[in-house]
């Protein structure tokens, strides 16, 4: 479980460190905000598959509650 739980970390971080690191300052926040929003979607439909369910409630959920935790 471990494991699992270090991976699931790096991989999440992966792709903001990818974004800072390849924005300029300027378009590096709405850079990272439209990279957090496509991956919030991509997990909602990730779940929604893993779990046999159409993909819209599930991903509308993550991505309002995954911007609420940011907020």
């Amino acid at each position: 479980a471990a494991l699992a739980s270090a991976a699931s970390f790096v991989a999440g971080g992966a792709l903001p460190l990818l974004v800072v690191a390849l924005t300029s300052a300027e378009n590096r926040l709405p850079a990272l905000t439209g990279a957090t929003i496509a991956m919030l979607v991509s997990l909602g439909v990730i779940g929604a598959h893993a779990g046999g369910v159409r993909p819209y409630r599930p991903t509308v959920r993550i991505l309002i509650w995954g911007l609420v935790s940011l907020g």
